[in-house]
């Protein structure tokens, strides 16, 4: 028990809350499952740890030094004994620092046309964004369009709140109510042992 407290101390506190004591043979399933959540919570850490070593020996392998060693005997690619082909090719893993430096530089090589822009407005009624795209278009000639969003964290807290998920606020409408081809929801629930 943490803290060092008792079995029976812990049913004379649920007890003094109001908490229905539960049969001993419930007790030691619920303390074996948690042992056993406790367990496997370890076992997944310890795999994920060695899952990411091993990928980092693949991506050696992969990208160093099965490549180093073709190059260095003039070799693009070869086939084993079992008739698979070894081969490699350059690749490359790109991210954006500075996005106005990049525009200029696509504009200068004429590729602009790859960069994406979003206006970024904020809460607008539906029939205002529809005429501010409108003017957007007349106006400066350009093919703007709308595209609604909302952040995934943002829309989770939303339909716990509205649904009373979690218990922490009243449910306003079940969740089995909300239109399924309007969102995909999934209830489960997620054990903690601390």
């Amino acid at each position: 028990m943490p803290n060092g407290g008792t079995e029976l101390e812990h049913l004379m506190v649920a007890a003094s809350e109001g908490v229905t004591a539960a049969p001993d043979d419930s007790l030691v399933k619920i303390s074996k499952l948690a042992n056993d959540f406790k367990q496997k919570q370890s076992e997944v850490k310890e795999l994920e740890e060695q899952l990411k070593a091993k990928k980092k020996e693949f991506n050696k392998l992969s990208q160093e030094l099965i490549p180093s060693s073709m190059l260095e005997v003039g070799m693009t690619s070869f086939q084993l004994a079992s008739g698979e082909h070894v081969s490699f090719q350059e690749e490359v893993s790109v991210s954006v620092k500075d996005y106005d430096a990049f525009y200029e530089f696509l504009e200068e090589q004429g590729d602009d046309a790859l960069m994406k822009i979003s206006l970024v407005i904020g809460k607008v009624p539906k029939n205002i964004l529809a005429m501010i795209v409108k003017t957007i278009n007349e106006t400066f000639g350009i093919l703007a369009s709308s595209n609604l969003y909302i952040h995934p964290m943002t829309l989770r807290s939303y339909v716990k709140k509205l649904c009373g998920v979690g218990g922490k606020t009243e449910a306003v409408m079940p969740l089995s109510e909300i239109d399924p081809k309007m969102l995909s929801t999934y209830l489960f629930y997620k054990t903690k042992v601390k």
